[in-house]
């Protein structure tokens, strides 16, 4: 209340104003969520493939490889396998055989991540054995020789999971020597082709 005095009338000093809030600003929407990446493969796998041998030997023969990889870096893994393919016949004007064939495999894998895929060239070695046994003939005979090609090819993955990708991969290989079989007193049967090829569907279970 104001204080009063004989001529003089003091007022209080007027209070000051109540801090007033800035008014909000425009609220922004949160981010979308992303999509993680999928990941590089782990440390060592184990792999299971089926596909189709063509060229090796007579007509296109179904094939089974077993095997393991190993990490070279980031991007780069070695692949070592074991694989053959299903029994075929080759028949001539005097004879026939059944024909075999059995290959270590090592290949070098490169794996990029592309979207929800897993995309690579490879290249490999092949050593192994063909072998063949005769028949419809007086005689019949078996016999193996060496098998040595080297090539390359591609693949495509998508993860199933975190620990199992499934894929799709091709390939040609160039035999360094073809061996030829021989029935006697039929005559060649049978030989490799200059280049053979390769298509697998492999599922792989990756390791921590």
């Amino acid at each position: 209340a104001p204080v009063t005095l004989p001529g003089w009338a003091i007022q209080p000093p007027p209070a000051d104003p109540a801090p007033t809030e800035p008014p909000p600003g425009p609220i922004e929407p949160a981010p979308a969520p992303r999509r993680p990446p999928p990941t590089l493969p782990r440390p060592w796998a184990l792999h299971l493939a089926i596909g189709l041998e063509a060229g090796v030997l007579p007509g296109p023969s179904p094939s089974l490889e077993l095997g393991a990889d190993l990490p070279l870096g980031r991007r780069a893994r070695l692949r070592l396998s074991a694989a053959t393919a299903l029994p075929r016949e080759a028949s001539g004007p005097l004879g026939r055989a059944t024909l075999s064939w059995l290959t270590a495999r090592a290949a070098l894998v490169g794996t990029w991540a592309a979207g929800p895929f897993l995309l690579g060239p490879l290249a490999e070695l092949e050593v192994g054995a063909l072998g063949g046994r005769g028949a419809g003939v007086s005689n019949p005979l078996a016999g193996w020789s060496a098998w040595l090609a080297v090539g390359g090819g591609a693949f495509a993955a998508v993860p199933l999971g975190s620990r199992v990708t499934l894929g799709l991969e091709a390939s040609a290989r160039v035999p360094l020597w073809r061996p030829a079989y021989v029935i006697e007193p039929a005559g060649e049967v049978h030989q490799a082709a200059p280049v053979v090829g390769r298509a697998a569907l492999r599922l792989r279970l990756e390791f921590p």
